[in-house]
């Protein structure tokens, strides 16, 4: 992993951008970095994340492209921040939170970027994805991928089909003081188009111009490109926008083409091949008009209906500038987008098939302490994780529960307590009614045969730990709340961790770790356990990379070869 640079080497666009302070850096802040590892000049990937780092940023969440080197050439009218690599892991010593995301499976160093954590994927292109579908199968069996969400609902289907995965459906926004329409500039009769450097294209256009030539009556075709000002300008001259592309996959198509969509926002009525990504929004005379894929006779014919009829192509530019405005526009978008990223929540978000607190609570018939948020969150760690999950502090058997109800096959589950008053109140369970409120839960849920992987242990965790010799995957610490118990439960029982296993350190996320310590009132914490985590984010082997609620996340750090 690449070495951790202190705040002295911040480099400069970082320090033009982040605002830390050396005497007291901000504790558990949620920084989003979006990364391909380099930028490529007029793509479609590029602008998405300059779009989404717009978004964050203009809702109070600090959001950085990163590129390997922290270089990029500038070709879009409003670009945002770019920072390397070393600045990101700048930032995690800091001991922020960094939620990576990136929209290509070939982003290069992207494991050593995010370390022993997960990241987003925005899948924004099948036909890509096809293409590297090892790299997609790779990190999904070494679960390193938090949540995937795609702009099109045919990629979604795929999922579905593919993985029983369901991404996050977040649709593709503009920049709209960008693209935007001005009648005045629109010129009656032309035709425009951006071919690519395919010679399927190339045959396309010169078809096309060829034709607009010999139509004669003021039409002509003219070639869009350049930076994103220039195409944004030519674009509100042009009458008639014609899309070239007929998909990058013989089957599944296109994405979701994004310069048919700003031609739209730029007021053109809009022609193009059938092709799936584009049957989301091209509705064939409503929003523009619709050629068999490869068809450019067709689109020809179609081109010239359009110039020929103007009251049909003036209702389908009204149209279509109607449903980018509505489908294709920045509002409403960051709520999709805070919650793909589980941002404000603390949290990697629910998983579909994770116990809530309210299920829990009517199967489950004794008290339990966990928050609404860490329910279904404990389950989708109990999920993922490997054969052995160990808890110290079960007391009645909540977490205990969440863990037999959503763990794996096989994985055993141990709960160590010496059920005494609870360390925070007056609170004392027994063994005894620990094993019938879980049995009891286990039972209304037809789970019975859990019990067989269910280890209750009765004893003090520094004892138990004496003869303890199983490697574990999943540790969850919540006895003694002390911070001298709190610290030994750690110290002792982290040597035991597997190499890819979690630790997760309950009661750990005190509002103010500053208040008298005298105040016992329960936020987010307790005293003990959250000077405990906040120790461990400088730790030189432990590092912080995710919180829900009260629980942070600690994974060991992972060494260069």
């Amino acid at each position: 992993m690449t070495t951790i640079i202190n705040q002295a080497s911040l480099s400069d666009n970082l320090r033009e951008h982040v605002n830390l302070s050396p005497a007291e850096p901000r504790k558990d802040l949620t920084r989003v970095v979006l990364t391909s590892g380099t930028l490529m000049n007029f793509n479609g990937g590029t602008k998405i994340y300059t779009l989404w780092s717009k978004l964050l940023r203009a809702n109070g969440v600090d959001a950085h492209i990163a590129t390997q080197d922290g270089s990029y050439d500038e070709w879009l009218v409003n670009p945002e921040p770019v920072i390397s690599y070393a600045d990101v892991q700048t930032l995690k010593s800091q001991g922020d939170q960094v939620r990576v995301l990136t929209a290509w499976l070939e982003t290069p160093w992207l494991e050593q970027l995010v370390g022993a954590g997960k990241f987003y994927y925005l899948d924004a292109e099948l036909a890509w994805t096809l293409r590297f579908r090892d790299k997609l199968d790779y990190y999904l069996n070494k679960n390193k991928i938090a949540r995937i969400g795609t702009h099109s609902r045919y990629i979604q289907s795929w999922y579905m089909a593919n993985y029983r995965i369901k991404p996050i459906l977040i649709n593709e926004w503009s920049d709209e003081s960008v693209f935007y329409d001005d009648p005045s500039r629109r010129i009656p009769g032309r035709i425009g188009c951006m071919p690519d450097a395919s010679p399927n294209d190339q045959k396309t256009f010169d078809f096309l111009a060829d034709k607009a030539r010999r139509y004669g009556r003021g039409a002509g075709l003219i070639r869009i490109s350049g930076d994103e000002r220039q195409v944004a300008d030519l674009l509100r001259t042009v009458d008639i926008f014609v899309g070239l592309n007929p998909g990058k996959d013989e089957f599944w198509g296109e994405g979701c083409p994004r310069t048919q969509q700003e031609a739209l926002h730029c007021g053109c009525a809009l022609t193009a091949f059938d092709c799936l990504g584009n049957r989301e929004y091209l509705y064939d005379n409503w929003t523009g008009l619709m050629v068999p894929s490869g068809d450019i006779e067709g689109l020809w014919r179609a081109v010239k209906s359009l110039l020929e009829n103007t009251e049909l192509k003036e209702r389908l530019r009204a149209n279509g500038k109607s449903i980018a405005k509505g489908l294709f526009s920045e509002a409403n978008k960051y709520e999709l987008v805070s919650s793909f990223l589980a941002l404000g929540r603390d949290m990697k978000g629910e998983r579909a098939d994770g116990i809530t607190k309210q299920e829990l609570s009517s199967i489950f018939p004794r008290p339990f302490w966990l928050a609404e948020e860490e329910v279904p969150y404990l389950a989708g760690e109990a999920a993922e994780a490997g054969n052995t999950i160990v808890e110290i502090g079960c007391a009645y058997g909540g977490s205990a529960t969440v863990f037999l109800l959503n763990k794996a096959e096989g994985v055993q589950v141990y709960s160590i307590d010496p059920f005494v008053p609870d360390s925070k109140g007056g609170v004392q369970a027994t063994m005894d009614g620990c094993r019938y409120a879980v049995a009891q839960a286990l039972r209304a849920e037809r789970r019975d045969e859990a019990l067989d992987d269910w280890h209750p242990i009765e004893g003090y965790s520094f004892d138990v730990v004496r003869s303890w010799e199983k490697r574990i995957d999943l540790l969850f610490i919540d006895g003694s709340h002390h911070y001298e118990d709190v610290r030994r439960d750690f110290e002792q029982w982290s040597r035991f961790l597997a190499a890819d296993g979690r630790i997760l350190l309950h009661d750990s996320r005190r509002d103010n770790i500053a208040e008298d310590p005298s105040d016992e009132k329960f936020s987010r914490g307790w005293m003990g356990p959250t000077r405990l985590a906040d120790e461990l984010k400088s730790s030189a082997e432990f590092e912080l990379v995710d919180t829900c609620y009260s629980i942070s996340v600690f994974v060991r750090k992972q060494t260069s070869a």
